[in-house]
């Protein structure tokens, strides 16, 4: 969506025209303590990480949906913006939770989504697949690796 249509991307995303974005940005971490805890991990892949970082929001619910499963939503988007630009449904098993997280459908499922945020957030795309492993030879993936990733960080393209 950024690269295709890049004026609807900022006005979903961010609430703004793209030649309002960086200023946007700043005002919002401007309001956040240099010290805060999701300021200061951020601030360790990047920076200037609050030039191009658009702070999120996500949220989860379950609801039961058989003897042994419950079906789990996660929503989430952008806290400049008044739109949900995600949500995704997902059976959570427990009839069969055992100590190996490979198994269990949420935490795979919160494994991809970290990996996909951590590529957003440093602006390029990942030098692994969301389990650590290279990519296989000659893919696009691995092709791609080390590339901007939406033209990389908001505060160059701007």
């Amino acid at each position: 969506m950024y690269t295709a249509f890049k004026p609807i991307f900022f006005k979903v995303f961010m609430g703004v025209e793209a030649s309002h974005a960086k200023r946007h940005l700043a005002k919002f971490w401007g309001m956040v303590k240099h010290d805060d805890p999701r300021r200061s991990s951020l601030q360790h892949d990047h920076e200037s990480m609050h030039a191009f970082t658009i702070p999120g929001w996500i949220h989860g619910d379950a609801v039961p949906c058989t003897k042994y499963d419950s079906l789990e939503v996660c929503s989430w988007g952008s806290m400049l913006s008044k739109w949900i630009w995600y949500a995704s449904g997902y059976f959570l098993k427990v009839k069969n939770v055992s100590a190996d997280k490979k198994k269990n459908t949420k935490h795979r499922f919160i494994e991809v989504m970290t990996w996909s945020f951590r590529a957003l957030t440093i602006g390029r795309w990942p030098d692994k697949d969301w389990e650590g492993k290279p990519f296989p030879k000659g893919s696009r993936a691995d092709m791609n690796k080390g590339e901007l990733l939406a033209d990389g960080p908001l505060s160059k393209s701007n």
